[in-house]
């Protein structure tokens, strides 16, 4: 019996010897591992897994394995090692959990082979390591010297790169380790910052925050982090509460992690101690990164600066040192040539709302008044998008050739990369996948027919075509695949695919491929449709859950058949395989393998959740404790009540439908667990930035205004406009606009509904940006829009009035037109009069190019179907660039794909897979007649994106012939083909739903329910209802659900997991419910569920 450091050391002398060696190779090897707890050994699998998956953890290599009590290297090859004697007689060893000598020896031995061996070799026994050394870290890491503490934080970086989980970080301790082996910790945590949690980067930080404040004060901030987050009584003095913590040496430990100090804690930095910082050697490389600094971030370090040491003005060198912080420079006018040149290149990965108007500036500095050359692009550099369409069209091709691997870094948008590509290609033909790639972003600007039509043999071998393909929109990737499925058999195509490729495939394409192992479709993203196809044809007699394991985006296809076919005894290392791939989960299959979980344990002994234990808790995923019962829940024993709440600060309560009974019943659970004398010390900073509520928006701090961040939401315009601070208000809404995720083109369900309602947000923000010229008389125009405020609004444009729009110059309108056409709500009249804003530009749209009518976007509804039936669209691109745009009309879609047919020289009987695809919405502008045109071959490969589309009925019943022209008849359609066909599915009669296997419908597209028409609908029989799924069954309207009996919508309550009539759910204003705040969010689904969550997130992480 050796320890399992010897185990390491072994391995790795073995590892060495045998990479010079070319021994027969070992087919297996197996040891015993005692003393390894099921949580050592499965974040250890997880992290080899990674070795084998391009640093991905959805995959796991066929030749290694853990178990409860055994670890499996088999069928190695080369690049993995041949073990020599005496490694055979290792053959079934047993290793013990023990951190000893010998183990330092074998993190040394593997640190000082890791420059010759090949990755493939030392990353499985790296990641071995890796939990030991962070235990061993964490337990006596305080106590060695210099050089071992520095081989633990190697020998850990494995678990580092994988996102340490926040209990472990809540056990680092606080007065363990002295300032040097903090600052050695911190500057490996900054080199793996990128991959870090955003819970783990603040609880990094508010260690180092706690450790500086008792070193360097002798205070405490509060409840220690340290020693696993238990509660211990602090004998010093309470910190102040605006403490002067970040001197000029902390900030230099802290690098990147100083992103995430509140403004107002950076406003208490002195400025001679930031001035030291910034003078020293690593603050350069450290702003370099820091591009996640907020506004009020960056505005509040670079004024500092520029009262204390910093005259960019006066002293171009110190320009070089700005980093992130170039980004909030708003002086251009004072800065020489020389040093606005020298900004440029900082500002190319610049994220904030100002740096449009910044890079704006910097151009028309640098430009000047002379012509636009190819020395001047390239000095632009990141800047160059600030040109306007007419400036870039004054490039030649020869400049454009000449200065094209400049411009292939530049960030551009679609109609600029358009114009610059066309003019390029007039000049150079692309005849290999090589002159395709030397054009980096400017691939973008390529038409999907120049795709279509490389050679696909290829485009596969390319060398870069993953790279590419992320710089183009999804119907240029289709028209890359067609390209490549054209020269290439599936089978093969299956096998060489990868990336955001993989997903254009369709499933067609796929059922005409051999499929017959794992391997096949391991590491690639696959689509929900593509995994229902490809896990049936693998496991279709069962699934294990090491089969499960090597999934990853595959995993969207496990039926809830599947995951019953899985033996009890396996059900908890399913669940935790499982919650490893939350991502790829839908609501349904979360709940039938909760379901199959809580069966299985309530199978291994009576009242299993009323006498359960932590250690039992502690192996749930936290996911599934929101498919708890209201009895399991209610059963679970006061014992648990740390691990529950833990836990339960991890989930994401979306996951729950907003009617749930759970959820009063988990906050009622929370509030009897609260008063337990070891967890109460955590309630009140826990539920501190609730207090906001108890006190008038007018008399907000600043402090109060940035705490709050999105809670903002939760007031109306009228309301957040009586905040007497407006320069912060105005900061905080800017960053918090810029921070959120754009909304959904198909909005979800209600009940699961995790959109923040931003329009108090922006309309706040609008008046505050706007004051001034509510004093105007728009008619007379005395000063019109400038572009600064359009492009500060962005999507809060839609609060100019009509009048307003009509005053802004020609040169403001074209210079904010980026912005102004991304807009997607103007109202009918605001669009009239950018309309005539466009046309006082350009004149009529008969004279459009076609890099004009792209760059339109969104106001391109404004024209009528006349004048849309003169505009320039020969290329499908443009159509699929402005057809998710509102305000499109049957009559408008009509014109418009008409004139794009009469100029491609097309019928809907020749148009290919690529032009159908790109069609979108458009589509619906066709005739049933036209639409009985279209090609089957060519439905069947561009299937997928045409069932995105929303046509009235008789539109949709065409399609939904076409469909069974190529999938065969209704009833045979299997899941693959339901996801696959889409929104078209609610073309299909009554009388053909009812013939739906209900296995399949979870497989249906949420965004097809609402479109079947109500009585349709209603011949879907209870069964059927009952297994949509949670998402599929929320999206039923009120309108549908009018028609149902009750059994049906008590089926439809069931599959949403609400136990209330459907009818009183569908209304919309609910018995009970608060009205929505005015232009905020609905009161009861935000601030109920932050009332329920915000304790629960810190309770057991609190500092």
């Amino acid at each position: 019996m050796v320890s399992a450091a010897a185990w390491l050391w072994i391995l790795s002398v073995a590892a060495q010897q045998a990479w010079t060696t070319s021994l027969p190779m070992m087919p297996a090897m197996n040891f015993t591992l005692q003393g390894f707890p099921p949580a050592y050994l499965r974040t250890a699998e997880r992290l080899v897994s990674r070795c084998f998956g391009n640093g991905k953890p959805s995959t796991a290599h066929p030749g290694f394995s853990v178990s409860s009590s055994t670890v499996q290297f088999v069928n190695m090859t080369r690049p993995l090692p041949v073990f020599l004697p005496p490694l055979p007689l290792l053959n079934g060893m047993i290793f013990m959990n023990k951190a000893d000598e010998n183990f330092f020896r074998s993190l040394e031995m593997l640190r000082n082979i890791s420059g010759d061996v090949p990755h493939s070799l030392l990353c499985p026994l790296h990641s071995m390591a890796a939990p030991l050394a962070w235990s061993t870290l964490l337990g006596s890491g305080g106590a060695v010297d210099p050089a071992r503490f520095r081989l633990l934080l190697w020998g850990a970086e494995p678990l580092i790169r994988l996102g340490l989980q926040l209990d472990s970080l809540s056990a680092l301790p606080m007065a363990g380790f002295n300032a040097g082996q903090r600052e050695t910790m911190m500057g490996v945590f900054n080199q793996h910052y990128d991959v870090l949690p955003p819970g783990d980067r603040e609880k990094l930080l508010h260690w180092v925050k706690h450790c500086v404040a008792m070193e360097m004060f002798n205070c405490s901030m509060g409840q220690p982090m340290g020693n696993g987050g238990k509660s211990e009584k602090d004998p010093r003095v309470k910190c102040l509460p605006r403490l002067r913590w970040l001197k000029a040496h902390t900030m230099a430990v802290l690098g990147r992690f100083l992103s995430l100090v509140p403004p107002s804690e950076l406003e208490d930095i002195q400025s001679d101690e930031l001035c030291c910082f910034f003078n020293h050697s690593l603050s350069e490389s450290m702003f370099g990164n820091m591009y996640d600094l907020n506004h009020s971030q960056g505005r509040s370090l670079l004024s500092k600066l520029m009262t204390g040491c910093l005259d960019p003005a006066h002293n171009e060198e110190s320009i070089g040192r700005l980093g992130a912080l170039a980004c909030f420079y708003d002086n251009v006018g004072a800065l020489s040539d020389n040093a606005s040149r020298s900004l440029l290149p900082l500002l190319s990965d610049c994220r904030n709302p100002g740096i449009k108007q910044l890079q704006r500036q910097l151009a028309e500095k640098v430009l000047g008044s002379g012509p636009l050359t190819k020395q001047v692009m390239v000095t632009l550099g990141p800047a160059a998008p600030a040109l306007s369409l007419a400036q870039l069209s004054s490039l030649s091709a020869a400049d454009i050739q000449d200065s094209l691997a400049s411009l292939a870094r530049v960030s551009w948008r679609r109609e600029q990369a358009s114009a610059l590509a066309s003019k390029y290609l007039s000049k150079v033909q692309i005849s290999s996948p090589d002159d395709l790639m030397k054009m980096g972003t400017l691939v973008k600007g390529v038409s999907s027919a120049v795709l279509g039509s490389l050679k696909g043999d290829q485009l596969l071998r390319a060398s870069g075509l993953e790279e590419t393909a992320r710089n183009l929109s999804p119907l240029q990737r289709k028209a890359l695949v067609n390209a490549i499925q054209r020269d290439v058999n599936a089978s093969a195509l299956l096998q060489s695919l990868a990336g955001s490729l993989v997903g254009c495939l369709a499933l067609h394409t796929l059922q005409q491929a051999s499929v017959d192992s794992v391997g096949v479709i391991q590491g690639k993203s696959w689509n929900r449709g593509q995994a229902a196809h490809l896990v049936k044809k693998l496991f279709s007699r069962g699934i294990q859950p090491s089969d499960i394991r090597m999934l990853g985006s595959a995993l969207q296809g496990v039926t809830c058949e599947l995951i019953d076919s899985i033996g009890d005894p396996s059900m908890l290392e399913t669940a935790a395989i499982l919650f490893e791939n939350k991502a790829w989960l839908s609501q349904h299959q979360l709940a039938c393998s909760a379901k199959k979980l809580w069966a299985a344990l309530n199978r291994t002994r009576a009242d299993y959740f009323g006498s359960m234990n932590n250690s039992e808790l502690q192996d749930v995923p936290p996911v599934f404790l929101l498919h708890l019962t209201l009895p399991q829940l209610s059963s679970l024993p006061a014992r648990v009540c740390p691990c529950l709440l833990e836990k339960l600060s991890a989930v994401n309560l979306s996951l729950l439908p907003r009617r749930s009974p759970l959820r009063p019943a988990l906050r009622e659970k929370a509030f009897a667990c609260l008063v337990m004398p070891a967890l109460f010390p955590c309630v009140s900073k826990a539920i501190s930035p609730l207090h906001h509520w108890e006190t008038k928006p007018s008399d907000w701090s600043a402090e109060v205004v940035m705490s709050l961040g999105p809670l903002l939401a939760l007031f109306n315009s009228s309301c957040l406009r009586t905040v007497s601070n407006t320069v912060q208000l105005k900061d905080t809404l800017t960053d918090l606009l810029s921070s959120q995720p754009p909304p959904p083109l198909t909005p979800g369900p209600l009940d699961f509904d995790t959109y923040l309602n931003l329009s108090s947000i922006r309309e706040t923000l609008f008046h505050l940006s706007t004051s001034h010229q509510r004093t105007r008389r728009a008619v007379s125009c005395p000063v019109s829009l400038t572009l600064q405020e359009i492009l500060d609004l962005g999507d809060a444009n839609v609060h100019w009035s009509p009048d307003q729009l009509s005053c802004m110059s020609n040169k403001t309108f074209v210079d904010g037109l980026s912005t102004l056409a991304a807009v997607n709500g103007f109202a009918d009249q605001q669009l009239a009069a950018l309309k005539g804003q466009a046309i006082q530009a350009w004149g009529p749209p008969s004279g459009y190019s076609a890099e004009q009518t792209l760059a339109l976007g969104c106001l391109l509804p404004a024209f009528n179907s006349s004048e849309l039936g003169l505009v320039e669209v020969s290329s499908v691109d443009t159509l699929s660039a402005v057809a998710p745009c509102s305000g499109w009309t049957q009559e408008k879609r009509a014109a418009l794909l008409q004139r794009f047919l009469q100029q491609s020289l097309l019928t809907p009987s020749s148009l290919g897979a690529v032009q159908l695809a790109g069609l979108g919405g458009f589509l619906c502008g066709m005739s049933e007649t036209q639409v009985s045109q279209i090609n089957v071959e060519a439905y069947r490969l561009a299937a997928a994106m045409v069932g995105a589309v929303s046509c009235p009925p008789a539109i949709m019943g065409a399609l939904k012939s076409k469909a069974v022209t190529s999938f065969g008849d209704v009833k045979n359609w299997t899941a693959s083909e339901l996801s696959e066909i889409g929104n078209v599915l609610a073309g299909a009669s009554a009388a053909e739903l009812k013939t739906l296997d209900p296995s399949a419908m979870p497989f249906i597209s949420p965004s097809a329910i609402p479109l079947i028409p109500a009585d349709r609908l209603a011949a879907l029989s209870v069964t059927q209802l009952r297994a949509l799924g949670p998402v599929n069954a929320a999206m039923v309207t009120g309108e549908q659900a009018a028609v149902l009996s009750q059994a049906q919508r008590e089926a439809l309550s069931d599959a949403v997991g609400v136990a209330v009539e459907r009818a009183v759910v569908v209304v919309v204003k609910e018995t009970g419910t608060a009205a929505p705040l005015k232009g905020g969010s609905d009161q009861l689904g935000i601030l109920g569920v932050l009332v329920m969550v915000l304790p629960l997130l810190l309770l057991a992480l609190s500092p």
